[in-house]
């Protein structure tokens, strides 16, 4: 287990705390779920919405967040277990029920506003690549978050993590090269397309996921300021 000092000095001789110190860092790329907000108690709730209306038992938090990291499709298969018989109802209720209830419970991390007001504040732009569609991907962070860059959620021609596209996508709109990005997340999944992808990576130790890639991984929000202004 890394101390602090040595995750910091550790990420100061790496590849990224060069990249820093030679300015090279335009933007850092987050997810969102289980990264910059707290979402568990509005998919808990619209996950069992869609149980109801199909007939199935209802999950715990636990559960739910067991089943968080894939998009919305996949967190209701999960949640149908083996009858997938219900499977479209499920989803539509799912997506009626979020689209009303997406930030009734949700609140950003502690110390995300400020995470986010430091980037800003030294010119590092800032965007979202979720699983989660694109209409509830752009309420949940004008609702929960100050502004970013750049929102990209699943969509018609983007596909969800691992494939690259939302990734892609972001890049193109915020004007960095892969090599100039960092990106946040909690899971492997995030991991794994970071990497795919050309990015350098953080993982957010405080997320609902579970990385197990050999990687940095930051404790909280505010530790994600002192590992990228260590190398400067």
């Amino acid at each position: 287990m890394y101390s602090a000092d040595e995750k910091f000095i550790d990420y100061a001789k790496s590849e990224m705390g060069e990249q820093v110190k030679a300015g090279g860092i335009k933007a850092v790329i987050f997810d969102l779920d289980g990264t910059l907000v707290d979402t568990l108690g509005d998919l808990t709730d619209a996950t069992n919405e869609a149980m109801k209306a199909v007939g199935h038992p209802l999950h715990t938090r636990a559960e739910v967040r067991s089943f968080i990291g894939n998009g919305i499709p996949v967190l209701i298969k999960r949640a149908l277990g083996d009858d997938q018989s219900g499977f479209e109802r499920a989803l539509s209720e799912f997506r009626r029920y979020y689209d009303l209830h997406s930030t009734d419970k949700s609140v950003a991390y502690e110390g995300v506003a400020q995470l986010l007001a430091w980037l800003t504040d030294n010119g590092i732009k800032t965007a979202v690549v979720t699983n989660k569609y694109d209409s509830a991907a752009k309420i949940v962070t004008k609702k929960t978050l100050p502004p970013l860059d750049a929102v990209v959620g699943v969509s018609e021609g983007i596909n969800p993590k691992p494939a690259p596209d939302g990734i892609l996508l972001a890049l193109k709109l915020l004007g960095v090269e892969p090599s100039e990005t960092v990106y946040v997340g909690d899971s492997q999944v995030d991991c794994d397309t970071s990497q795919k992808c050309g990015l350098k990576f953080i993982g957010a130790g405080w997320g609902f996921g579970c990385i197990t890639s050999s990687v940095i991984v930051a404790d909280t929000p505010t530790e994600i300021i002192k590992i990228i202004a260590s190398a400067n």
